[in-house]
């Protein structure tokens, strides 16, 4: 699950730079970059939040019978969907910017 919702980030946000570079003749450079990152940080952090809010539950109480082994999968989870949400918004346009090519 946190592999997918990393990777699906990721796509949807190279997806749409190359949408806006593609349809709606934005220039590659900084400033699309940075409006794609933009307009795609409110559906990346939803996604995210909603699987890391789903999880709380089962970070409380960790001594409770049943949560043996789902305590630890759920502060996993919750630290990946962190560290894989901070990474493809910060990383990705820097990676996108260093080995994408506009259009000539």
């Amino acid at each position: 699950a946190l592999a997918g919702i990393a990777s699906r980030n990721t796509i949807m946000l190279v997806s749409h730079y190359l949408h806006l570079m593609n349809e709606e003749g934005e220039i590659f450079g900084e400033k699309m970059i940075l409006r794609g990152t933009l307009e795609r940080l409110n559906p990346i952090l939803m996604t995210a939040l909603t699987a890391g809010f789903a999880l709380i539950p089962l970070m409380y109480n960790p001594d409770s019978a049943g949560k043996e082994l789902l305590y630890p999968v759920s502060v996993m989870i919750v630290g990946g969907l962190f560290s894989s949400t901070l990474l493809s918004v910060v990383i990705t346009p820097a990676v996108f910017k260093m080995f994408g090519k506009g259009k000539n």
